[in-house]
């Protein structure tokens, strides 16, 4: 009996996979009773069995939809100073472990708690405690009144697959926390390759993801490059284990929008997935802030791109600079209108002062990445990074959203794009 309803709720809960399959019964005797049904019998009958682990649905919630990256921290190649800088080397924009523990801090207090580290990110500086992973530690720890999600990832050897086997998937975690001072993380990825070679090594991974879950060194695991059949494939074998697939990290702006066309974004949603968009302003191409006619983005007077990256994309930085009119325009309108009502009502709350809200084409090109099912990872290195994401936001106002008009027309312009 326990074995039918478990079988039962399995059903239910992975239903939505099959398009044909609109209605579940289960039938007893001659007799069929509707989902809903059978659904409330159980439930009063929970108590009297346990549902097995990874039936249930296994969601991963990321506060305000948006996190940040330290993929930059302690990597030297990417401006990152082991010990002290000068002001000429900070306007220069190189940066220390301080710059990026202030940054978290300055994260962490504006709600941003979603925190993307990994074992390879500074890799070089472990034996300086320098590393991604340390200085994430350090600073959690440092702010230990706020309550971080923090992400870390397996990189598996596509080369040689039996290196990456359940033990080296569950080492590796382990001593990814020893570094981040950690019993746990909450999101565990695998960083897979994107290609074939990594077939071989599913099956052992996926069972070394199972290992994390049960001896608690995770709450959800994730896979990174994963799209279309391979991430089915993968969701089944995890499945198989009764093991959520929670996240898929992928690439993805206005200048990167393969995700949408090769059957990732559509096989997230079909089994319940949240995709993690990485580099989402594309290295500045997809902000608006540096174009064929401000190649500098006024950062000084070195062009940060050429000409011959910046030209063809001028439709895609034409249109977030429309939208950003358009959405400032919608948005003023909104607030006036919602005031003028409020103020005539005195049931309803009075609203104070001007519109302040500031829209920036880099806004608009995070509420673009949103818009379309994704939730945007930030890379930070510094207080200024942190500040000026922030900014992007709004002060902290997570509730505005693109119109489906304004999205259109940015669709538009990244397919003159060719993207």
């Amino acid at each position: 009996e326990l074995l039918h309803r478990w079988r039962f709720i399995y059903h239910i809960n992975h239903h939505h996979r099959s398009h044909h399959k609109h209605h579940i019964t289960m039938t007893t005797g001659k007799s069929a009773i509707s989902t809903s049904i059978c659904a409330a019998i159980l439930i009063a009958k929970s108590n009297a069995f346990e549902i097995p682990r990874g039936i249930a649905a296994n969601e991963l919630n990321i506060p305000h939809n948006i996190g940040f990256s330290t993929k930059h921290w302690g990597d030297e190649s990417s401006d990152f100073v082991p010990g002290r800088i000068t002001k000429k080397m900070a306007k220069a924009g190189k940066f220390t472990s301080g710059d990026c523990k202030v940054a978290y801090k300055t994260m962490i207090e504006a709600g941003v708690t979603f925190v993307e580290t990994g074992p390879n990110f500074g890799k070089k500086l472990r034996r300086d405690d320098l590393s991604s992973e340390h200085i994430v530690g350090q600073a959690v720890n440092e702010n230990w009144k706020q309550t971080p999600m923090i992400a870390t990832s397996y990189h598996l050897n596509p080369l040689l697959p039996l290196l990456n086997s359940p033990s080296a998937v569950v080492s590796s975690l382990e001593q990814s926390c020893e570094r981040l001072d950690a019993g746990s993380v909450d999101l565990y990825q695998v960083e897979f390759s994107g290609g074939f070679r990594d077939i071989g090594s599913r099956t052992s991974i996926a069972n070394g993801l199972e290992l994390c879950v049960d001896r608690g060194l995770c709450t959800h695991v994730g896979v990174c490059n994963l799209s279309g059949s391979a991430l089915e494939s993968f969701y089944d074998k995890l499945d198989d284990r009764g093991v959520p697939l929670a996240s898929n990290a992928v690439e993805f702006s206005l200048v990167n929008r393969g995700a949408l066309f090769d059957g990732t974004l559509e096989a997230c949603a079909e089994m319940n997935i949240r995709p993690l968009a990485r580099n989402p302003f594309a290295g500045g191409l997809a902000s608006g802030v540096f174009t064929a006619s401000n190649p500098s983005g006024g950062f000084g007077t070195t062009p940060k791109f050429d000409f011959q990256t910046l030209g063809p994309l001028k439709p895609i930085h034409d249109a977030l600079q429309k939208v950003e009119k358009m959405a400032y325009d919608r948005l003023w309108d909104e607030f006036y209108a919602k005031k003028e009502a409020n103020n005539r009502n005195y049931k309803l709350p009075q609203i104070q002062g001007d519109f302040e809200t500031d829209v920036t084409t880099s806004l608009v090109s995070l509420l673009y990445v949103q818009a379309k099912g994704f939730t945007p990872i930030v890379e930070v290195d510094s207080k200024k990074d942190a500040m000026q994401l922030l900014h992007c936001v709004n002060n902290y106002n997570w509730d505005l959203k693109l119109s489906d008009e304004e999205v259109n027309l940015l669709d538009q312009a990244a397919v003159r794009c060719g993207y």
